[in-house]
């Protein structure tokens, strides 16, 4: 009879132990899932991420070509400028030097 006790508190233990194993491996899965999904967030929040930073790159980009253009028309304008000063002066003084 002491054994069959015995034989039945083995079987209670490992019966307990066995649950609780099931309980931790629950729990691990449940961990893992939540994981994945916080994961599978994040990567996507990356995505998007990187996609918007390759999209302000391309409009810094735009921005400086941009500038380029416009340093370059506002050199050329006051290439244009100083040239038609520069013959207004040529013009006032064959003016004054014919006057004179």
């Amino acid at each position: 009879m002491a054994q069959i006790s015995a034989l039945e508190a083995d079987l209670a233990r490992q019966q307990a132990l066995q649950r609780d194993a099931q309980e931790r491996h629950d729990d691990v899965q449940v961990s893992l899932q939540e994981a994945i999904q916080k994961h599978s967030a994040l990567s996507s929040q990356c995505e998007e991420l990187v996609e918007s930073l390759q999209r302000s790159r391309q409009d810094l980009s735009d921005c400086k070509s941009a500038e380029q253009l416009e340093a370059e028309r506002h050199a050329a304008t006051r290439t244009e400028l100083d040239q038609h000063v520069a013959a207004e002066e040529s013009l006032r003084q064959r003016l004054d030097d014919g006057e004179t």
